[in-house]
């Protein structure tokens, strides 16, 4: 016989009481049906509206890997961050509710609900779809320091992100501030060194990516310079910035292999089943 445990974690707020009586189980975040916003090999994403507030549902309908089967599992890992952000005032999506089904110490099914942050959009979409948010100067200047003060904030504490794309960062274009918030973090961890080192040049890699073709080179340099707390580069500094260099031509060289390695598998493909 398989057997099964239930555990739940709900923050308790009397706002959310309406949501956590629809979603007060396993099976009814399971047979709810709503369009998917996302979905991935291990979870999927939608959004329920109760009045004028806005919730964001993920559930994970499996958990892979070994490690899985010792009680690791990226919906621990995403509810332990999403935990920390809220208790260090790191601006993120506020944690409603969770709950996870197990079989022993792995996770066989879990969801976790989250606040919708009103009037964001991610820093990918607005970078294809309104390029022009980055001529305003101000706004830039803002998206710059307050994405900065972030990151240096968690460095601070030795946790890298792991997947810090632009699609990852929410932007509240309406606040005057210009407010940024993470989102989705079930890979990030707090990691010692030399592993910290590396993750954190990943981490400034990942985000200036996309950078070069909507900030100059001076914003660029600001970003670095805020989230290194200077005003000028030293010598640690430009190192740092090398590195960041190095690490996004290596992935630039790793795409290309495998992009030529998929072509020449293709090419043998059809020759032999021709």
């Amino acid at each position: 016989m398989m057997l099964h445990s239930h555990n739940r974690i709900y923050i308790t707020d009397p706002k959310h009481s309406a949501l956590l009586n629809k979603f007060a189980s396993i099976e009814s975040a399971f047979k709810h049906n709503a369009p998917l916003l996302s979905r991935s090999e291990q979870s999927e994403l939608f959004k329920h509206e109760i009045g004028q507030q806005t919730y964001f549902i993920k559930r994970y309908y499996k958990s892979r890997g070994v490690l899985s089967w010792l009680g690791y599992s990226r919906f621990k890992n995403e509810i332990r961050n999403q935990y920390w952000f809220n208790q260090n005032n790191i601006p993120s999506a506020k944690l409603v509710s969770s709950a996870e089904q197990k079989f022993f110490l792995k996770t066989i099914k879990s969801f976790l609900i989250t606040e919708g942050l009103t009037s964001t959009k991610d820093l990918n979409e607005i970078a294809n779809n309104a390029p022009a948010f980055f001529k305003d100067f101000k706004r830039t200047y803002l998206l710059i320091n307050n994405t900065a003060q972030i990151l240096r904030q968690l460095h601070a504490h030795q946790f890298c992100h792991n997947d810090l794309h632009w699609r990852n960062l929410l932007v509240d274009e309406s606040s005057k501030t210009t407010d940024v918030y993470l989102i989705d973090c079930p890979s990030g961890h707090f990691l010692p060194w030399p592993l910290f080192h590396y993750k954190r040049i990943k981490d400034l890699a990942n985000l200036d990516k996309q950078a070069p073709k909507f900030l100059s080179r001076t914003q660029r340099l600001r970003f670095f310079l805020t989230y290194r707390g200077s005003q000028r580069l030293a010598r640690a500094d430009k190192q740092m910035i090398a590195a960041v260099i190095r690490h996004k031509e290596h992935r630039k060289i790793r795409k290309q292999k495998s992009g030529f390695a998929l072509l020449m598998y293709q090419i043998k493909f059809n020759l032999f089943h021709q």
